[in-house]
């Protein structure tokens, strides 16, 4: 793996900046605070999220929000065998078919326009093996729960109080059940911490890059998906006993009053 940028060759990054503003602004783009757009307009912090991993000609590389290309376009100069990106909003759509038109004429880029959520199931026949993403807030969770359950590495840039949830072990007071799912579906690391001022526009809080390697869990899809189930009901209601637990959280994990006072 290259050697990544340290935090004074970030700052550097951030004074050469330039280039992206530039095209954000030359697009005149009118940015939809509901989908998180905050774009990554520092080059180097680009360069440590792609340089995380190790790709090889057969990585089928997914991101989720690509915004402008940005990233994308280092995710291209990685070798992969093809790169699935799955943008809402439809100017920007537009903006990437303009963008990466050779790209897609070749089968190398494949964009689905649509909210993730809701195209997620028609992923499956590309057989992702990587996901890296600039990922919004809103979505966060039910994203990483997405990878947990299709077995994918993944290198996403979150907001640093989700990632200290995503990292936080028992007894921490960030440990949540994001915890739980990701101590036990992947191995954890912290990449680095991301000022806010490396996006445009700025956010109002700082992000961390994480990464997630999956582990060798023998569960099927089914049988992780019940497990979340069973996570969720324990910590949705945190000050009962754990049957009671249950009982308050029986639509969560579908199962009938009988069933619950059986536990």
């Amino acid at each position: 793996m290259p050697q990544l940028c340290n935090f004074k060759e970030l700052d550097k990054g951030i004074k050469e900046s330039n280039k992206y503003v530039n095209e954000i602004i030359s697009f005149r783009h009118r940015f939809k605070h509901k989908l998180g757009q905050n774009f990554i307009k520092n080059e180097r912090v680009l360069y440590n999220i792609v340089n995380v991993f190790s790709f090889s000609n057969e990585d089928v590389v997914l991101e989720i929000g690509p915004g402008m290309g940005f990233l994308t376009e280092k995710l291209l100069n990685k070798g992969i065998s093809k790169l699935i990106l799955v943008e809402y909003d439809k100017d920007l759509c537009e903006y990437l078919e303009i963008k990466f038109k050779e790209e897609i004429e070749k089968g190398i880029v494949v964009l689905i326009k649509g909210d993730f959520l809701k195209v997620k199931d028609s992923l499956e026949e590309y057989e992702i093996t990587k996901c890296v993403s600039n990922l919004p807030y809103q979505i966060s969770s039910k994203v990483v729960e997405w990878l947990a359950v299709n077995k994918i590495d993944s290198v996403l840039m979150l907001q640093k109080e989700f990632v200290y949830r995503i990292m936080a072990n028992e007894k921490d007071k960030d440990y949540s059940r994001l915890s739980v799912l990701c101590s036990l579906f992947f191995y954890r690391k912290k990449i680095m911490d991301v000022d806010r001022k490396n996006f445009y526009p700025k956010p109002k809080v700082d992000s961390s890059v994480v990464k997630l390697t999956r582990k060798n869990i023998d569960m099927s899809e089914k049988e992780i998906k019940e497990f979340l189930y069973f996570v969720k009901a324990v910590f949705v209601h945190k000050n009962k006993k754990i049957g009671k637990r249950f009982y308050k959280s029986r639509v969560f994990y579908r199962m009938d009053k009988e069933e619950v006072k059986n536990i």
